[in-house]
């Protein structure tokens, strides 16, 4: 299989405005470094922390006999890793909605 450095170039290759957008959009050309803001990588801190602690929540003892009340919920453990999935599930979303917006 051969490299792309390896392949021959089109000579008569014009770029267009739209091309040249979508190439500095999600291509960084050597030597241009993107610049991250702060605030973003403090909602990425911040959404993990909160991920992390509804895990801890949702993997609490107590909470699985919170759970077994459900009717069908206490009978196999898979049913129940089933619910705290999609419970996990819809709280992350819900905060991800809030921590973005």
């Amino acid at each position: 299989m051969e490299k792309l450095s390896d392949l021959p170039l089109k000579e008569d290759a014009e770029l267009t405005p739209q091309e040249s957008d979508v190439m500095q959009k999600y291509f960084n050309t050597p030597g241009t470094a993107t610049k991250t803001s702060k605030s973003g990588w403090m909602d990425t801190i911040k959404l993990s922390f909160y991920a992390a602690f509804l895990f801890v929540v949702l993997a609490n003892p107590w909470i699985d006999s919170i759970l077994c009340m459900v009717p069908y919920c206490g009978e196999n453990a898979l049913i129940l890793l089933a619910f705290k999935t999609i419970i996990f599930m819809i709280l992350f979303v819900v905060m991800l909605k809030v921590l973005v917006n």
